[in-house]
């Protein structure tokens, strides 16, 4: 969209898997396991990667398609259930990418903001940032089960507007989805592309962003750099 960094910039919304947390491994080791033991049919990766940061609820369906099976709400639960319990038991296996703890720090130094906004249910998500030592950077987690229509939805980021107090024109939001980015530009949003976690590149510039990154540092160095530089990031 080629729109220039806020001028004002008083707080960054940040995704979580993929994003922060180097997760998406865990993900579909937890998805395959609850369609195995349900389903008796493995999880289809590229379906999951075409629906990173949608609800659980489309993948399961979109991979029962795939099979040509039948797909109940009370199966969807079932999956659901085995999928966040295997996932619990697991969540230490997980932990942040590489110098992301450290920008975050940094940009709370620097007096911006820190908000989540997450697909993930509110027990995982806040389990995955207390893991990682970060639960006290962030005012502002804006969950799955925390919105009537998810990302891509604007309703989660309008959420976390509300909850800071800020206008669209003062935030910006980091995310690895093309989800993360479409839900950021229907709030008004400026979205920044976290290449880094990234499972699709392709999808993810389809949806253009205003900006992409390929490391966090690179993230500091455009967010807190001249108008110039990120004007020439863009260009």
């Amino acid at each position: 969209m080629n729109r220039a960094v806020p001028a004002a910039l008083k707080a960054i919304l940040w995704d979580i898997d993929g994003t922060m947390i180097d997760s998406h491994p865990l993900i579909v080791s937890c998805f395959d396991y609850a369609m195995q033991r349900h389903a008796g049919r493995p999880a289809v990766v590229e379906i999951w990667r075409e629906r990173v940061g949608l609800p659980l609820d489309d993948v399961i369906r979109a991979n029962y398609s795939h099979y040509g099976l039948e797909c109940d709400e009370k199966v969807i639960e079932e999956i659901k259930a085995t999928y966040r319990a295997i996932m619990k038991e697991r969540l230490g296996e997980v932990g942040p990418f590489v110098g992301v703890v450290e920008l975050l720090r940094w940009f709370r130094e620097q007096g911006i903001r820190l908000g989540i906004v997450s697909t993930k249910f509110r027990a995982i998500a806040r389990s995955h940032l207390d893991l990682a030592g970060i639960s006290e950077l962030f005012e502002v987690v804006i969950a799955g089960d925390d919105c009537d229509a998810p990302k891509p939805s604007p309703e989660p980021f309008l959420k976390a507007l509300e909850a800071l107090g800020l206008a669209p024109d003062e935030v910006v939001m980091v995310g690895d989805s093309v989800h993360d980015i479409a839900g950021a530009h229907a709030a008004k949003i400026y979205a920044v592309g976290a290449l880094w976690g990234c499972d699709n590149r392709p999808q993810m510039m389809e949806a253009g962003p205003d900006m992409a990154a390929e490391a966090p540092a690179e993230l500091r160095a455009l967010l807190s750099g001249s108008s110039r530089d990120r004007q020439a990031h863009l260009d």
